[in-house]
């Protein structure tokens, strides 16, 4: 029974560390429109391999088509406001965008599907299992609240250590409530509706249209990836925004509560 036990832990253990290898991977290969595609493909392939049939729960990918369709419109509905509110933003700054290929909508498309796998379903899963039964105060402060005070922090530490000397700066206060909403919003998502297609579809849209293009100043300067940071999700609008979202991933949640938020997708 006990052998039994450390088998699992050691399953789990190693899919979890060559998930996360296929993860970097995607960031390393140079693939014109698929960069993240083989990592995507390899992560859903380790799942069936490792768990049969219950792959597609643990990465959070078991749903209807119906559902399917849904959060596809949700998220171009998301993407068309978030660009248009992007654009008012820029617009009162004095910036402009510079358009690139549509190669980004295919590689923001996969690389957030990666990320969603990883830090929403699998990191998720985790946390709730670690906790067995958890209260509704263990999920809100370890499900919801620390892993999207973490996301702000990464950023944090992304943009004033781990980037090159040249791109390195302090992302302003109003940026960390951006993306402390946009995290307990897609959290909360997950939780609602126990997959991640819904936060797949925030994140996707979000990245697509915020992403996809380059922000220069009037004398045509191109910003720094920090400043354009402070510039978007440090103004109120985007802000607020984040915020709404989060108010209606909460609001899914409570909605779904007939269902117990404690159970794991496995």
């Amino acid at each position: 029974m006990l052998a039994g036990q450390y088998k699992n832990y050691f399953k789990h253990f190693l899919f979890g560390m060559l998930t996360l290898c296929l993860l970097y991977a995607g960031y390393s290969w140079e693939l014109p429109y698929f960069k993240f595609a083989p990592s995507s493909l390899g992560i859903v392939f380790l799942s069936f391999l490792f768990y049969q049939k219950k792959g597609m729960h643990l990465l959070g990918l078991k749903a209807s088509s119906n559902f399917y369709i849904f959060a596809f419109l949700s998220s171009i509905i998301l993407c068309l406001i978030s660009a248009c509110l992007i654009d008012f933003v820029l617009k009162q700054q004095g910036a402009i965008m510079v358009s690139r290929t549509y190669e980004h909508i295919l590689v923001n498309s996969f690389q957030t599907l990666n990320e969603e796998i990883v830090f929403r379903s699998l990191l998720l899963i985790t946390i709730l299992k670690f906790f067995r039964n958890p209260t509704q105060s263990q999920i809100l402060l370890f499900v919801l609240i620390l892993p999207a005070a973490l996301f702000s922090i990464i950023h944090h530490l992304f943009f004033s250590i781990l980037v090159n000397p040249e791109n390195q700066g302090q992302l302003e206060p109003l940026v960390f409530v951006t993306l402390f909403s946009f995290g307990l919003a897609t959290n909360s998502f997950f939780l609602a509706f126990r997959n991640i297609l819904v936060p797949w579809a925030v994140h996707s849209a979000w990245n697509i249209a915020r992403f996809s293009f380059s922000i220069q100043t009037p004398s045509q300067q191109a910003l720094l990836e920090y400043q354009g940071f402070n510039l978007i999700e440090g103004s109120w609008q985007i802000c607020l925004l984040s915020i709404t979202l989060a108010i209606a991933g909460s609001a899914s949640l409570i909605l779904k509560n007939n269902r117990n938020p404690c159970k794991s997708n496995l």
